[in-house]
């Protein structure tokens, strides 16, 4: 597992990922005053940027490609023009170290790197259409409705064809698979039309292009009917069911780049991979071996 992120557990590549060593479990100890030299004064402790509220930013595609990753979901990039991201959103344009409306880590992510939001769900309020002057009316101003994803880990696309190597098998969540082999473990592959829902996961309504991911056939909403007992044979004992392990609290790992490419990817947000070295990861993280 990797500190402070979810999935680590359910990764069998070697692929290292950065983290926040200040959010881990050590804590930091303050500096003893000068013997003979008792204080009350509280010792400053460094400040950590933390990433704001929402899905992590990643980038899964750049200029168009790869073709199946397009149109692009919310906080995912790099975006051009609007035309690069899915149904109602914009592309946001920004400077490096920019937060992101309605998603996590933009103001940690130092490249100039465009992803996209939903203008309709972000932090500025509708404001009311007015009643025209003399003409109140207690009847509320209709507001736009936007489809938000279903919950779970959001759907990401992280290779295709079984390449690159190190990504594949693949996680719960991610895609694109074409069998259940191209899958972790029991997973399998969940086959869908464009704008389908991935059991488990969140935001495959959202992706209209028919990228095939990994699911969790036990986790999903459709329940596990118990083996019958045999006729004449009636027995309370529960019918055992298999265990999964669920992946820990925290954003998803994500592999978004190697070797320092693509330089947009670089250097990396917090739970992405694959770093080498700490100066792989932005500001204070460090690359988690």
């Amino acid at each position: 597992a990797v500190p402070g992120c979810g999935g680590g557990e359910l990764d069998s590549s070697r692929t290292d990922y950065c983290f926040d060593p200040a959010g881990g479990p050590t804590p930091v100890t303050p500096t003893a005053s000068p013997a003979a030299q008792p204080t009350d004064t509280p010792v400053a402790q460094p400040t950590v940027t933390q990433p704001t509220a929402g899905p992590p930013v990643t980038i899964v595609g750049n200029n168009g490609s790869p073709t199946s990753a397009f149109p692009l979901m919310a906080c995912q990039g790099d975006c051009d023009v609007d035309d690069d991201c899915a149904g109602m959103l914009e592309c946001f344009q920004r400077d490096g170290g920019e937060a992101v409306p309605g998603c996590g880590g933009g103001e940690l992510d130092s490249s100039r790197t465009d992803y996209c939001f939903d203008p309709a769900g972000g932090p500025t309020p509708v404001t009311p259409t007015a009643s025209p002057a003399g003409q109140p009316t207690d009847t509320p101003v209709a507001q736009p409705t936007v489809t938000q994803p279903t919950a779970g880990p959001p759907v990401t696309f992280v290779g295709n064809n079984g390449g690159p190597s190190s990504v594949f098998p693949l996680m719960a969540c991610q895609g694109d698979c074409d069998v259940d082999d191209d899958c972790e473990g029991m997973l399998e592959c969940f086959q869908r039309d464009g704008g389908e829902a991935v059991p488990g996961c969140g935001g495959g309504e959202l992706d209209s292009s028919r990228t095939d991911y990994c699911y969790d056939p036990t986790g999903g909403p459709t329940p596990v009917t118990p083996t019958a007992s045999p006729a004449g044979q009636p027995t309370d004992t529960p019918v055992a069911q298999p265990t999964v392990t669920q992946p820990t609290a925290g954003p998803p790992v994500t592999i978004v780049g190697n070797n320092g490419k693509p330089s947009s990817a670089f250097p990396l947000m917090a739970c992405q991979g694959d770093c080498d070295v700490d100066d792989d990861c932005a500001g204070m993280l460090e690359c988690f071996q």
